[in-house]
């Protein structure tokens, strides 16, 4: 809205410029006319590239955080709660500086046996006691 205002100001400023009698105030009123153009065609310009500049760091922010959110390594093995070595349900990702242990038991089981533990292709899970094949 700004620059339609500098731009039909500096039309009309021209347009005396062309009609004017006097040399003085024609090479004034042009002077000043096309000094409002350039102006103008120079704030726009100024503007849309801030605009992009502004558009590409937000759009560079949210894939910096998209990254953070890939990289978040998972627990060393030696971090992993006993019960869940070999199971394929573990997850130890942090999420929040929250450590998932997995979806069953997100803040791991309390002992060193978990009753959902599977190793998915291994032949000889850990054994869940005797009780376990009654």
């Amino acid at each position: 809205m700004r620059h339609a205002f500098f731009v039909i100001t500096s039309g009309m400023i021209l347009a005396v410029a062309v009609q004017a009698k006097q040399p003085t105030l024609r090479l004034g009123a042009a002077m000043l006319g096309a000094g409002g153009l350039g102006f103008t065609t120079m704030s726009m310009v100024l503007s849309a590239e801030r605009q992009r500049k502004q558009q590409a760091a937000m759009a560079q922010s949210y894939l910096d955080f998209l990254q953070r959110l890939q990289d978040v390594p998972a627990a060393p093995r030696s971090q992993r709660p006993r019960a869940c070595r070999g199971c394929q349900h573990y997850h130890g990702k942090v999420y929040g500086g929250q450590r998932l242990i997995c979806g069953m038991y997100p803040y791991g089981v309390e002992g060193d046996v978990c009753a959902d533990w599977n190793g998915g292709v291994q032949a000889n899970p850990p054994s869940l006691g005797d009780d376990a094949l009654s």
